[in-house]
């Protein structure tokens, strides 16, 4: 953590296009769902490897509905990396594009978010536990 100046952040708002940011989430797999380790690295981690994006299609999220046009918007994940915690929770480290809604990216909000990692994971419901920004990256 560092204090900032108006400069700084006004800087930081000029920059949102070319913006990327690095996020940890703690996810939970739900209703029974059982993946292994492997599945785990190759539904999720595969869809980035060799430098390739996932372009993710996400609908206004209904948390923000009340106060955000109703529109869909094309975001882009473009690394992906898991870490098994326990046989039902594991560590999602991401890098995406500016305006990317995390969360729904990964419960899919009621199908609003396509692809999400219950897709990637054919089909096993996941949910957030905790979510923590860890990096921006700017020009």
């Amino acid at each position: 953590m560092q204090v900032v100046t108006k400069q700084h952040t006004d800087k930081l708002k000029e920059c949102e296009e070319g913006k990327r940011k690095h996020y940890r989430c703690v996810c939970h797999l739900q209703d029974g769902a059982v993946v292994t380790a492997d599945e785990l690295r190759k539904c999720l981690d595969g869809n980035t490897a060799a430098g390739q994006a996932l372009t993710v299609a996400q609908q206004t999220p209904l948390r923000v509905l009340h106060r955000r046009t109703g529109m869909t918007r094309d975001k882009v994940i473009y690394a992906i990396r898991t870490e098994w915690i326990s046989p039902k929770i594991f560590l999602l480290d991401l890098t995406t594009s500016a305006g990317t809604y995390v969360k729904e990216f990964v419960h899919g909000d009621f199908g609003r978010t396509l692809p999400n990692v219950g897709t990637l994971l054919l089909g096993k419901p996941t949910d957030i536990l905790q979510l923590d920004v860890t990096g921006i990256e700017y020009e």
